[in-house]
């Protein structure tokens, strides 16, 4: 779609392909794109759960890309096109002011630590079949032993490690726990992959690593990944020598995530 020094505003059908390249037009000194926020985007759209808004995608006179950079981000990431409001013709100048200021996290808004904000989130929903969770009910689940459980998880493997340190793979570590594995030995696993301790890797905990090391294993899918960690760090599975996921073991992985927030939480 070409663009020119007129304003305009007009609701737009953005592809991936669009989206990619409208990327390209980004202004240099423009803030540096939050993974994390471009991820949140994505899955709301993959999940059907984006609203058309006022908020879209803005150019200034010269073609440059002054407003929108994560979510067009979050397009090409979901593969799904979106329909947002284009603006177009703005002053260079509007950059400057331009509310950059992104929506309160939901560690914002409940106090909580990010990383156990974001765990609260997942089991949420994976337990409510992705509804978006409250500061009320993210601070409820919080307060039960899934805060305790993962702050012992954290101290004892503080390090980030992408898809090994995510918050699915510590809702999958903090849900063994609750379900009676060995706390040392989830933690211990969780720690080996985190590390990429090769030499003392379990065989399934092998696997995993080379899954993820070779691209078989994108890591975008959360409740993918949950389902994965259950089966790899539970160790009544550490003599598996490949991880093998059936469907069995996905629906069994999630009915366990819904059933520990349950017993803990009561239905939220």
């Amino acid at each position: 779609m070409k663009l020119n020094s007129k304003r305009s505003a007009e609701f737009t059908r953005i592809t991936p392909p669009m989206a990619a390249m409208w990327l390209g037009k980004n202004l240099e000194n423009n803030r540096k794109a939050r993974d994390w926020h471009v991820e949140e985007l994505a899955e709301s759209i993959q999940n059907n759960e984006w609203e058309v808004t006022h908020q879209g995608i803005a150019f200034d006179k010269n073609g440059k890309l002054i407003d929108g950079q994560h979510r067009l981000q979050a397009i090409v990431t979901s593969g799904v096109p979106v329909t947002m409001l284009v603006v177009r013709g703005l002053e260079p100048t509007t950059f400057g002011v331009i509310d950059s200021g992104m929506k309160r996290t939901l560690a914002d808004r409940t106090g909580l630590d990010q990383r156990l904000a974001e765990v609260c989130r997942l089991f949420y929903a994976i337990t409510n079949g992705h509804k978006a969770v409250s500061a009320m009910e993210a601070n409820k689940i919080a307060n039960t032993e899934i805060g305790e459980i993962h702050g012992r998880l954290i101290e004892n493997c503080p390090r980030h490690a992408n898809y090994f340190s995510s918050a699915p793979n510590r809702v999958a570590a903090i849900t063994l726990i609750l379900n009676g594995a060995d706390e040392q030995k989830v933690f211990d696993s969780y720690a080996r992959m985190v590390y990429m301790k090769f030499g003392e890797l379990t065989p399934i905990e092998s696997s995993l690593v080379k899954q993820v090391t070779s691209g078989v294993i994108k890591g975008r899918d959360k409740r993918e990944i949950v389902v994965r960690g259950i089966k790899c760090m539970d160790p009544k599975n550490a003599r598996y020598t490949k991880l093998v996921m059936t469907e069995n073991d996905h629906s069994n992985a999630i009915e366990l995530v819904k059933k520990t927030v349950k017993k803990l939480t009561g239905e939220i």
